[in-house]
């Protein structure tokens, strides 16, 4: 957990950062946390499907390489688990083949970004993904 948080955050899910760099997480909580999000740091993708499966997360920021299982499987088993509900933004610093990015989205990822992140550019992505996924949930099924 991290930082100022207001009333309201703590009443949404948590964002799971997870990424084996601890300083890459870090960096994320502290800026997520300054955004107003509850955020839960994991350094392998079990940790965060253990986490997931005690808490549903509203969003994951997810490290492609991990040192258990990938990145990839870790979204495929979140995306099979909550659908939609779940957003899952991708990041990597090796990945720069637009056939992996293009992979990351046809596995649900909602956005793909390379690393070094900017914190500004993050927390823009992060409001805007939440935003889309909180109108979807409220949307009426046809």
């Amino acid at each position: 957990m991290n930082g100022f948080r207001s009333p309201a955050a703590a009443l949404q899910p948590p964002i799971l950062v997870v990424d084996p760099d601890v300083g890459q997480r870090r960096f994320i909580g502290r800026v997520l946390g300054r955004g107003g999000y509850r955020t839960e740091s994991h350094a392998s993708g079990e940790e965060a499907l253990a986490a997931a499966r005690r808490e549903r997360p509203g969003l994951v920021v997810l490290e492609v390489r991990l040192a258990d299982i990938s990145g990839y499987e870790v979204c495929r088993s979140l995306k099979e688990r909550f659908g939609n509900a779940v957003g899952v933004v991708f990041t990597s610093s090796d990945r720069n083949d637009p056939s992996d990015r293009v992979a990351g989205l046809l596995l649900g990822a909602d956005d793909y970004m390379e690393k070094p992140i900017a914190g500004d550019e993050l927390l823009v992505r992060v409001r805007g993904l939440l935003r889309r996924l909180s109108a979807h949930t409220r949307a009426p099924v046809a």
